[in-house]
């Protein structure tokens, strides 16, 4: 009887906790529309940075819309941009970004 009563007691605050979540999580605003289109004050290398990925990958620019980053006007490029010479620099998508425009993911 006692394994029994301590089973259902396990039992109902599992289901408790997992329906108190999953209230935290409803709540929460969704971050499919967080960026819908680069605000113009970011440059241009970002705005097709965000326009590719947002097909591409679009969780990054879920996640980055919903950053300080964003809000703060810190792009893509800019935070990304790297020297030619820096080891972990590459060019990335050369005839979209630009010529000459190295990018690195370690920032």
């Amino acid at each position: 009887m006692f394994r029994k009563f301590w089973a259902f007691f396990a039992g109902a605050a599992f289901v408790a906790g997992g329906t108190f979540v999953a209230l935290l999580l409803l709540q929460q605003e969704p971050t499919v529309a967080s960026v819908k289109a680069p605000p113009p004050e970011f440059s241009e290398e970002t705005k097709v940075c965000i326009a590719c990925h947002k097909k591409t990958s679009q969780s990054i620019v879920q996640q980055w819309g919903d950053s300080k980053h964003h809000r703060a006007k810190v792009g893509c490029y800019e935070c990304h941009q790297a020297d030619a010479s820096d080891p972990d620099a590459f060019v990335h998508e050369e005839k979209k970004v630009g010529k000459g425009k190295p990018i690195s993911i370690i920032v």
